[in-house]
């Protein structure tokens, strides 16, 4: 079956509390599809598909359709890093509240640090930039459509940090795809925050400025003991980070071995 720049690729019935055949979780560290089946869904059609809207590209994207609890509502959720897989935990969740889903690899294959697939391909980045997320939004609507006999009443899409600039592409170029949006945390300067990651990177990877594991837990709680109290309620929140300004010398000590200090090497990448 064709669909605008594009076909598709399946279309399932899956019983209700039965697994979704390769719909993978992520593991533990956050690994996309590192987990098990998706599972404890209601009755649903799965439907997979791919767009190509010019050479190059290679969007897959799936919607989930809710088979007898459908609310009238169509959800859009995104990806988190540089996508490249896609979101079934999130998926699980919407179509558990009633609402048909859908979601996009963005065009290309990978885990969410990878970004090898963008050199040297114009098209993908196009296509993880902006385009995957609307061409998705459109083809799955136009799917509920088909299947339910109606448009979905309301459309909403909800993501957070790279799903959050995912957010403010689909706010800002194409107001007309959703009637509600939630974009947390939005990496929306990219230059600049993937400057300050390779910045980051280098500070860390001097000799002895890698943080352990076991020292993070007491620079959250010094962050705290520090910056806690500034908006006048201890909350274990720092409600304004432009506040908090840090003396990060007062976290060092010449014990490296230590969780609960940093050496001079360490303190000198956190203040980098």
């Amino acid at each position: 079956m064709r669909i605008g720049d594009g076909q598709i690729d399946l279309a399932q019935s899956i019983p209700a509390n039965q697994n979704v055949p390769n719909a993978r979780l992520p593991d533990m560290y956050g690994t996309p599809g590192g987990g098990p089946e998706v599972s404890g869904l209601p009755e649903i059609c799965r439907v997979a598909g791919t767009l190509r809207p010019e050479a190059g590209s290679d969007i897959r994207f799936e919607v989930w359709l809710p088979a007898n609890t459908w609310n009238g509502r169509f959800f859009g959720v995104g990806n988190g890093g540089f996508a490249g897989s896609l979101s079934y935990m999130e998926m699980a969740q919407a179509v558990r509240g009633g609402n048909a889903v859908a979601t996009t690899d963005t065009g290309h294959s990978g885990g969410a640090t990878d970004s090898e697939w963008a050199r040297d391909n114009p098209a993908k980045v196009r296509d993880y930039g902006w385009r995957a997320v609307h061409l998705t939004t459109v083809a799955a609507k136009s799917i509920a459509a088909a299947y339910y006999g109606e448009v979905p009443r309301n459309s909403y899409f909800m993501a957070c940090s790279n799903g959050g600039r995912q957010a403010l592409m689909e706010a800002s170029r194409f107001p007309a795809d959703y009637d509600g949006i939630i974009a947390g945390a939005p990496a929306s300067d990219f230059a600049a925050l993937i400057t300050s990651m390779i910045a980051t990177q280098h500070a860390l990877s001097k000799d002895g400025a890698g943080l352990k594991l076991s020292q993070l837990d007491f620079i959250q709680s010094s962050v705290l003991t520090q910056c806690d109290a500034l908006d006048g309620q201890l909350d274990r929140l720092v409600d304004d980070p432009r506040r908090c300004k840090l003396d990060f010398d007062r976290l060092s000590c010449s014990n490296s071995d230590s969780s609960e200090c940093l050496s001079e090497q360490q303190v000198s990448a956190l203040k980098a």
